[in-house]
């Protein structure tokens, strides 16, 4: 089986400030303000899966979280914040969990510290022999 291609050398940084990004355009949307509160939430979730499989190999983005996480590395320190976070989108999601505006915010500054937590780590969530 051939092994996918390791990352360049800063490669990393390139999908951190496009995640990074896309949660800023979250903000400036004001979804949860406008009352989408669900496709806030959906859209941050979707920018932690993404991250996670344009860095970390993770095999597939559109999988349940459960599964996501389980690829995930227990030691690594961001595996536990980026469970939660994704568990909260979920709930958000499909069990109609419905947070105010103020704890949507603050929810993007959760996601950003989590994204910042792994691009530090060098962890790679799925190890070397996940599938791109």
């Amino acid at each position: 089986a051939r092994r996918p291609a390791r990352a360049m050398p800063g490669a990393r940084e390139a999908p951190l400030a496009a995640a990074l990004a896309r949660l800023d355009a979250i903000e400036r949307a004001d979804l949860a303000g406008h009352g989408a509160v669900d496709r806030h939430y959906g859209a941050v979730g979707d920018v932690v899966r993404d991250f996670l499989h344009d860095t970390a190999r993770v095999a597939r983005r559109r999988t349940a979280t459960t599964t996501l996480v389980r690829e995930l590395p227990t030691d690594a320190a961001p595996a536990e914040p980026t469970a939660r976070v994704l568990g909260a989108a979920d709930l958000v999601k499909y069990a109609r969990v419905a947070p105010d505006a103020r704890t949507a915010g603050r929810f993007v500054a959760e996601v950003r510290d989590v994204l910042r937590g792994w691009d530090g780590t060098g962890e790679t969530p799925g190890g070397d022999d996940a599938v791109r």
